[in-house]
């Protein structure tokens, strides 16, 4: 019962992740060219940051069926 609930916050944390990805495309404050932090864009920073998350909920999944 607890893998399957592990299993499950892990694939709700992926989805929820991958649909803030296509955030920048419905706020036009995040969608901005302007630069923001280290000249990086507001929507490439976003995107970067969404990324290294998604990254993390795959590394702790593989974790997760690997021990």
């Amino acid at each position: 019962m607890v893998g399957e609930r592990k299993s499950l916050v892990v694939t709700a944390a992926f989805i929820l992740l991958y649909a803030a990805l296509y955030l920048y495309y419905i706020f036009p404050s995040v969608n901005s060219p302007d630069p923001v932090f280290l000249g990086l864009s507001k929507a490439l920073t976003y995107s970067l940051f969404i990324w290294v998350l998604l990254m993390a909920v795959i590394v702790a999944a593989y974790i997760y069926v690997w021990r």
